[in-house]
């Protein structure tokens, strides 16, 4: 059995010490797809599919660099979905 199998996979959240005793957390302005699919329940190949066709939010920093997932894009997404 494979030893990475076997640990635990998390989302990174962006902390900000608000007050004292307080902590924000929030999401980052773009993830990788690896993490986006952890944290939507999808695997890896499916999220980098949405990206290429247009299903989910791109950003790409660089001509021909990485493709990452544009959260903040998609959040506003959620929020402008009609009511069901």
């Amino acid at each position: 059995m494979n030893e990475e199998s076997k640990v635990a996979r998390r989302v990174s959240f962006v902390q900000i010490d608000i007050e004292k005793d307080s902590i924000m957390t929030a999401l980052p302005p773009y993830m990788s797809p690896k993490r986006w699919a952890l944290l939507i329940d999808k695997t890896e190949g499916a999220v980098k599919k949405d990206l290429q066709t247009g299903v989910i939010a791109r950003y790409q920093p660089v001509v021909g660099g990485l493709v990452y997932v544009n959260v903040v894009k998609e959040m506003q997404r959620a929020e402008a979905a009609a009511d069901y």
